[in-house]
């Protein structure tokens, strides 16, 4: 089945674009880390104590409009962004154009959350990072389970640019805490028969992706994804192949047990002999920031940029269903300079370091892995 052809409007108003509707239907395919309209901060300050009720709270129209938003960025033709601010103004609101795009949900029967444990795998818990998981209490924070539905309905101007990104939210995106890394990775009902059906998708939609450079995230036909040539019969062992290769690459350039990898010595030189490297940890490709923390000596350090700003991984991981049976293990580089023309990697207690930004290349590596070159 072709998705794209399954997102045409449902019904239009004649003479008027705004009046353009869809509905489509996702399937959560891996735990999903909702905060909730009450957040951590919010429960502090008014409700102390009061846990996240995201099984009542259900999916809210919020995060789905603000992974459309995101995804249309990716695919929006726009290489200025003061153009792309006003054409994203005029999709989705702002006060210049009023009124954008109107996102609501509406939720299946067996819609469930809860905190039940994970399957034990320290990959998982390596892409849970410490946020979500701890070395001894495990999961700290409830997750709606996979299989839960949820109906979802966008009224407004329909361009082709934001059924793109509608079919790249079906077939690769997530939403909630550590998304990127494969936690919440939602799907259409309408899932890919099979693997080859899943490359078909996805090829196609690559194809038609603008070819204009941009500085931030996006998608060309050139830009790189791989699909794990094995079908997984559960969707943690499907995220557990994505889990390990990154995991043990993070061994092997700085891990805590010997050969610790040349991460680790230049992160040790640099805070024990006061040497100042002329590189950046090769694994700060992942992302910004970037810790480092010796528990012999109790120094740390943080690699960043720009003196303390965040850069979201380029990679994204994503599992999908299908209707066939059984998982797919899907990741993606997205296109895009890592930081910024003339930014440099610099660190918190370093001032004199400023080093160029991280080659790709440990990206790349990491998808031949995934493709079973390695």
């Amino acid at each position: 089945t072709d998705l794209i052809a399954l997102l045409q409007p449902i019904t239009s108003a004649a003479g008027n674009p705004r009046g353009e509707s869809m509905t489509f239907d996702l399937e959560v395919v891996t735990p999903m880390f909702l905060a909730g309209a009450k957040n951590k901060s919010a429960r502090d300050k008014f409700e102390p104590g009061l846990p996240i009720d995201i099984e009542h709270e259900f999916l809210r129209p919020t995060s789905v409009k603000s992974m459309l938003r995101w995804w249309w960025r990716a695919v929006a033709p726009h290489n200025d962004v003061a153009n792309l601010h006003d054409a994203e103004g005029a999709i989705f609101g702002d006060t210049k154009h009023g009124q954008g795009l109107s996102v609501t949900t509406q939720h299946h029967a067996g819609w469930k959350s809860g905190t039940g444990s994970m399957p034990p795998s320290a990959s998982l818990g390596y892409l849970l990072g410490q946020g979500l998981n701890h070395f001894r209490d495990g999961v700290v924070r409830p997750a709606v389970y996979p299989g839960s539905t949820a109906k979802v309905m966008i009224k407004g101007h329909l361009s082709q640019d934001l059924k793109n990104a509608v079919a790249l939210l079906s077939l690769l995106g997530g939403l909630g805490s550590r998304s990127r890394r494969g936690w919440g990775s939602v799907s259409s009902t309408a899932f890919p028969k099979d693997l080859d059906d899943l490359r078909a998708q996805l090829n196609n939609l690559m194809k038609i992706m603008p070819t204009t450079p941009r500085m931030w995230s996006h998608l060309t036909p050139n830009t790189r994804y791989v699909v794990a040539p094995s079908v997984f019969s559960t969707w943690n062992e499907a995220l557990d192949s994505l889990g390990k290769p990154m995991s043990d690459m993070r061994q092997k350039l700085g891990g805590r047990t010997a050969p610790y990898g040349p991460d680790h010595d230049l992160v040790s030189d640099l805070l024990h002999k006061n040497s100042l490297p002329k590189s950046a940890p090769r694994r700060s490709a992942f992302g910004l920031p970037h810790p480092y923390f010796f528990k012999s000596s109790k120094k740390s350090v943080t690699f960043n940029w720009n003196g303390s700003e965040r850069r979201a991984s380029p990679l994204l991981l994503h599992v999908a269903k299908l209707q066939t049976g059984g998982f797919a293990a899907i990741a993606i580089v997205m296109s895009g300079p890592f930081l910024p023309p003339g930014s440099t990697i610099t660190t918190d207690k370093f001032p004199r370091l400023s080093v160029p930004p991280p080659s790709m290349t440990l990206l790349d590596e990491y998808l031949d892995r995934i493709s079973g070159k390695v």
